[in-house]
């Protein structure tokens, strides 16, 4: 009897990890999906698989929760690094960007170039310091 209990409670979550769907076009061309097979109708029959989600405990989630925090950080000081060297490229003698929020990019002057040179600069050192 407990041997029946052990299989049963193995077995009974996978129970519910596939079903199938059945998917037909009645005469006026509407798509249905069931899970029964229709009547005097052809029909595709579908596997589908059910995709759980895990659930984590709180010390998962919280190392989840620190891993995607780093990837973040490290994201960001990435894009701040790139900013910063195209900015100060020498070759981009002329640089765009959109400054009033209108939504067009416009040629910057060599103070606002300045001026931006050193907010970049400022941004890596906010985003890639620890």
């Amino acid at each position: 009897m407990r041997a029946l209990v052990l299989i049963l409670m193995i077995c009974f979550p996978l129970l519910g990890t596939t079903a199938e769907v059945y998917k037909w076009r009645d005469k006026d061309g509407n798509i249905h999906y069931s899970d029964v097979e229709p009547a005097k109708q052809s029909a595709q029959r579908k596997t589908v698989k059910n995709k759980t989600t895990k659930v984590l405990t709180p010390e998962e989630q919280a190392a989840k929760d620190k891993a995607d925090k780093a990837a973040a950080k490290i994201a960001a000081c990435d894009g701040a690094k790139k900013n910063a060297a195209a900015i100060t490229d020498v070759k981009n003698t002329r640089i765009t960007m959109d400054l009033d929020g209108d939504g067009k990019p416009e040629e910057i002057t060599p103070e606002q170039r300045t001026a931006q040179t050193e907010r970049m600069k400022a941004t890596v050192i906010l985003n890639c310091t620890q």
